[in-house]
């Protein structure tokens, strides 16, 4: 692992970088297109974790959304690790800061885990990167 501590920062500088003005505010602005709404719907969901936690709502689904049946949130595949570590994020921070957190973080390990891989086929690292 410590060989690959340098290509995990290059890919965190290559993120900051690419979103760099995201970085400095990352609490008051969303990356992504200002056409779009589909970035609100992360944002209410970990609203909707932290709301269903306090008020001992069940967390699988709500009747906020198709009321007065509701509906079931998720499917039979859920991310157990993932929403834990966003629902513990969403109680210390705003869920703006949250959403380029998860956004930034998926920037860094996809590119990661993409040089692994190449790396593995390959084994040359200026291929994986």
């Amino acid at each position: 692992m410590k060989k690959h501590i340098f290509i995990i920062l290059i890919f965190i500088f290559l993120t900051v970088a690419l979103t760099f003005p995201l970085v400095t505010k990352i609490d008051k602005y969303s990356s992504g297109f200002s056409s779009t709404d589909e970035l609100l719907a992360p944002v209410w969901s970990y609203w909707y974790w932290q709301y269903s936690l306090k008020h001992r709502l069940d967390f699988w689904s709500t009747d906020f959304l198709v009321y007065p049946f509701g509906m079931r949130i998720y499917g039979d595949f859920f991310p157990y690790i993932y929403v834990g570590a966003i629902a513990s994020l969403s109680m210390f921070f705003n869920y703006i800061a949250v959403l380029n957190v998860q956004i930034l973080l998926n920037f860094i390990f996809t590119g990661f885990f993409a040089f692994l891989l190449v790396y593995k086929l390959t084994k040359s690292r200026m291929a994986g990167l």
